[in-house]
């Protein structure tokens, strides 16, 4: 539980014709002594390229919150691309500072 948090990967396998939720949380403490909390997305293992547009709905920047989003591939190496488009909810394109 206070230890360094856990390396690898956690796979669940399942033939149930139902379906199947999984969320993992993490939380840790940060150089200021803040709590930062975050869910950590399963990732199917052959899922190959999204053909559609996926949505996140909602991003925060300025005081004191951020958002992080990471763009990472499901085959061990091989390379990922992607595109990340930031739009205002009144739909305009909005300029998200990158770190």
């Amino acid at each position: 539980l206070f230890g360094p948090p856990p390396s690898g990967m956690f796979r669940i396998w399942t033939n149930s014709t139902e379906g199947v939720s999984v969320t993992g949380v993490r939380g840790r403490y940060n150089e200021r002594g803040d709590f930062l909390i975050t869910t950590i997305s399963p990732a199917p293992e052959s899922s190959g390229a999204t053909p559609s547009p996926l949505y996140f709905p909602h991003i925060v920047e300025g005081g004191g919150y951020t958002t992080q989003i990471i763009i990472f591939g499901d085959t061990p190496g091989l390379g990922t691309s992607g595109k990340v488009r930031y739009f205002s909810q009144s739909g305009a394109p909005l300029t998200v500072p990158l770190n």
